[in-house]
């Protein structure tokens, strides 16, 4: 036998006892190893299940999103946050929810101060809730602007500038920085902070319509209607009448401005009567003519 075939054979031998002495040392624990081996399978098969599914219920809200989105329904909106709470789809909604409430209190700001201020405090809560999620990105940065907006229109002006000045540093290159800077300069100005004591102390409150005429009534009997009640019939109505001053007595003022009317119909009468006489002759010289020229005459 060479010296290389001894070497591989001590080799060999070297490594068959290793291999047993390691399998004494394990032979113990051989039961606990396999046990761990068969939870390792068992987590990954578990993962690879749980992402496949969370891969489909990230699939299903962003197609209730789009198909709310399609409609415009809030109820749509809300479905989609209830049913999918946390999800990206979900947090969108929310922010979409956001701006439909900070639209509808920025508008009834000028007609119902309480129903705005409602609806306001409801955007409020939303952009709050999206920005408590810690969301990132673009969502993130309109929720800020949104919720300074919401803040501005409810007369929150530090809050309302503190977010847009949040806007303008943390999203430098956003098409909203621009914008929220100059809403953070405004508002930091006095003639800002003056126009919204101004607007704030105005009394805005809800018109209600009045009651349509009730049947058997005088203004039922006279064929009026629900738009004959409104303002802007009453309105109407008065620059009919005249200017607001004229004196309740219009007709009797108005009486002797007739006179010369009724004289220029006499007048009219008479002239008519006297071309009618002028006439009459010409008409009877005119009968008479056939007549005279019929007859013979009696010169020789």
């Amino acid at each position: 036998m060479s010296t290389v075939e001894r070497q591989h054979e001590l080799e060999q031998n070297a490594l068959a006892e290793w291999m047993v002495q390691l399998l004494d040392v394990v032979r113990p624990h051989l039961v606990k190893i396999v046990g761990a081996v068969v939870l390792l399978v068992a987590a990954v098969i578990a993962w690879m299940v749980i992402s496949a599914n969370n891969a489909a219920t990230e699939a299903s809200s962003w197609e209730l999103y789009l198909a709310a989105m399609a409609t415009g329904d809030t109820a749509a909106f809300n479905e989609v946050a209830q049913r999918y709470p946390g999800s990206d789809a979900a947090l969108w909604s929310q922010l979409v929810l956001a701006d439909m409430a900070l639209t509808d209190g920025a508008v009834l700001a000028f007609e119902d101060r309480a129903s705005s201020n409602e609806r306001l405090e409801s955007a409020v809560g939303l952009y709050d809730a999206v920005l408590a999620a810690g969301p990132g990105g673009l969502l993130a940065e309109r929720a800020t602007f949104g919720l300074a907006k919401a803040q501005e229109s409810l007369g929150q002006l530090d809050a309302a500038q503190s977010g847009y000045a949040k806007v303008a540093a943390s999203y430098p290159d956003s098409a909203l920085a621009a914008v929220a800077q100059e809403h953070a300069d405004a508002l930091a100005g006095d003639a800002s902070k003056d126009w919204y004591d101004w607007f704030f102390a105005q009394k805005l409150s809800a018109v209600i319509p009045p009651p349509a005429a009730a049947a058997g009534s005088p203004a039922a009997s006279d064929g009026a209607t629900a738009e004959d009640a409104t303002p802007d019939a009453a309105t109407d109505a008065l620059f009919e009448e005249g200017p607001i001053g004229t004196p309740a007595d219009d007709g009797a003022a108005d009486a002797p401005a007739a006179e010369p009317a009724a004289e220029t119909e006499t007048e009219t009468e008479t002239e008519t009567e006297t071309e009618t006489e002028d006439a009459a002759p010409a008409e009877s010289a005119a009968t008479d003519a056939p007549d005279a020229a019929g007859e013979p005459s009696d010169t020789p």
